[in-house]
């Protein structure tokens, strides 16, 4: 039943490496493997020394090194984890005249623990299990006497912290305390099968620390060194440990995919999402490298193919069976490639041209997820989902209600003193679109006397397009404002698109100016704080509903002003001349609550 766990570990440790189809079948041989350790350790009290000298191979130089620190007095700790046939690692000692006590965890169920300690006592060796019976083994190892320890399991929030597979992985305290009470030599041991019933047998050399440090640094010294010699092994054996295990349960590590469908507003309130949850881990007391992100490329081969991924969500109500198949012939080749191999806790998405990925890809991972939009197939395939209020939809626990879109960019102090330097209008324009009012005669009007008042007013512009943006619109900002002294910086986003204009834009800005067509834009300017002015260029028509009602619960919420072109010039000086700091967007309260649920 924890095959997929398996499937999940393998894939956060080897995506990068391996293919899926190489990680389950990894998956398919650790269980082999596990199967047939389970037969041998039934079998222990009918084995022999001519089976370990026929079946198990080792260097004559490590039982050497083994007999030389054993002739030194002090005692040994063989550290190993759930590896090969980790039971058998203990018969190994004893065949070679090493009296053994083994550290064990009682098990559940009464007479099978009973029963797997006397399997595992059949050869001499002492079954110790944790508690007060530890000091037994402790007062053992004093006098020179030999301990073996699994020490490859999640030990909680409590443990003592080692990268793993580039994660933290919480380790047993333990050992660390064992080895610093009692001085003993802590040795790595693994045990891999090569075959159905041979084996080989690695025995690591001393892992060093200093008997003046401290029993924490010990314990980190020591866990840190097992780790490295696991990770060693694991790399070189992958299907001989057992990767079915939570190993990285307790781990502050965690990594965010953010998918981005090639739509900056898109991306952006992603992205903003991701900050938020960085943040809130931050204030938990968790280390900002501990939140990794990464932004993957959403690409389909065409239109027709992403039609397609959105019938088969709709059939199958969004379980997306055979998802990964269905993303390989849908995506192009490169998209596909880097989403195959990523592994991530947490799958981030805005816009309907992620929704099927986001779902494919957090199953695949074993992750949690999070949408930014009005999800197609339901708000309960997600773990957390934001959806605008102009967007209607049913409540549900999961599901969170902002006003207008997410903003990269906080809100920001006044400046008291605008006589440093001249003042900054930020004009965002979008393009024709089915959702807004735009006629190209009136947008024209508009920039004629904007440029007027800029002048008037002696301010200076800053003006961005968006890939919606047609080539008419495009050419009139460029007639108005291209050799105009006003202009310090004019992007047209389908020419060339700098990444941190846009933000620039909007940061440096005393007065933001918007058209109507785009909510993510008008979202964005209210979301700093300062002034905003949403130019409407045309007349309100049917369909253009959900636009009408953003606008109407966005009124509600913050200040700004819209005006056409007979009203441009009062409402232009109304917010130049305005001394009140306008009120941000109300979102920040919505994504922490959402972050929270996720956490």
């Amino acid at each position: 039943k924890r095959r997929h766990l398996a499937y999940q570990n393998l894939r956060a440790a080897f995506g990068e490496e391996k293919s899926p189809q190489e990680l389950r079948r990894i998956v398919r041989e650790c269980y082999a493997n596990l199967a047939m350790s389970m037969a041998e350790f039934l079998l222990m009290p009918y084995l022999n020394k001519n089976y370990f000298k026929t079946n198990v191979r080792h260097e004559s130089s490590d039982l050497a090194y083994l007999e030389e620190v054993h002739r030194s007095g002090r005692g040994m700790i063989f550290l190993t984890g759930h590896f090969g046939n980790w039971e058998l690692s203990s018969m190994l000692v004893r065949v070679n005249n090493f009296e053994m006590d083994i550290l064990v965890r009682s098990q559940k169920h009464p007479r099978s623990d009973d029963y797997l300690n006397n399997l595992r006592s059949s050869w001499g060796a002492r079954v110790i299990t944790r508690g007060m019976n530890t000091r037994e083994l402790i007062r053992n190892l004093k006098n020179g006497g030999v301990a073996g320890i699994l020490a490859d399991q999640d030990a909680g929030k409590n443990g003592v912290w080692a990268p793993l597979f580039n994660r933290l992985s919480s380790c047993p305290r333990g050992v660390g305390n064992f080895a610093h009470r009692t001085g003993s030599a802590v040795i790595p041991i693994f045990l891999v099968r090569e075959d159905m019933d041979k084996h080989r047998a690695f025995i690591g050399r001393e892992i060093s620390y200093s008997s003046d440090a401290s029993a924490e640094a010990v314990e980190e010294k020591i866990m840190q060194g097992f780790c490295r010699e696991l990770e060693k092994m694991a790399r070189a054996y992958p299907s001989q440990w057992l990767w079915a295990h939570r190993r990285w349960k307790s781990t502050p590590t965690r990594t965010c995919l953010i998918l981005d469908d090639g739509r900056k507003g898109h991306l952006n309130q992603s992205v903003a999402f991701c900050d938020a949850y960085a943040n809130k881990r931050t204030l938990a007391g968790i280390a900002q490298d501990h939140t990794r992100s990464e932004i993957l490329e959403v690409r389909y081969r065409s239109g027709l193919a992403r039609r397609f991924l959105t019938v088969v969500g709709f059939l199958t109500l969004g379980r997306f069976p055979f998802g990964m198949w269905f993303l390989k012939r849908t995506l192009t080749e490169a998209s596909f490639g880097k989403l195959e191999r990523k592994y991530g806790d947490l799958v981030i998405s805005c816009g309907t041209g992620t929704e099927a990925v986001n779902l494919i890809l957090a199953r695949e991972n074993g992750a949690k997820s999070c949408y930014i939009q009005k999800p197609q197939y339901g708000q309960r395939r997600f773990s957390v989902v934001l959806v605008p209020q102009h967007d209607r939809t049913r409540p549900h626990a999961n599901t969170f209600r902002t006003v207008g879109a997410l903003s990269l960019v906080k809100a920001q102090d006044p400046e008291t003193d605008h006589s440093v330097r001249q003042r900054i209008a930020g004009l965002l324009v979008g393009g024709p679109s089915r959702h807004g009012p735009w006629d190209q005669v009136a947008f024209e009007k508009m920039l004629l006397k904007l440029r007027s008042l800029l002048e008037h007013n002696n301010m200076h512009l800053m003006a961005t397009t968006s890939r919606r943006t047609d080539p008419s619109s495009e050419d009139a900002i460029r007639k108005t404002f291209q050799d105009s002294h006003l202009c310090q910086r004019l992007v047209i986003a389908n020419e060339t698109n700098p990444p941190d204009a846009y933000q620039e834009i909007l940061t440096q800005s005393d007065l933001l100016i918007v058209t109507l067509d785009s909510i993510s834009m008008i979202s964005e300017a209210v979301s700093t704080g300062k002034p905003v002015l949403v130019l409407r260029c045309g007349e309100w028509k049917s369909g253009h509903d959900k636009l009408k009602r953003f606008l109407q619960q966005l009124a509600q919420k913050v200040d700004y002003e819209i005006s056409d072109i007979h009203h441009l010039e009062e409402c232009f000086a109304t917010l130049l001349h305005s001394k009140n700091q306008k009120r941000p967007l109300p979102n920040a309260r919505v994504v922490e609550e959402a972050v929270e649920a996720l956490l």
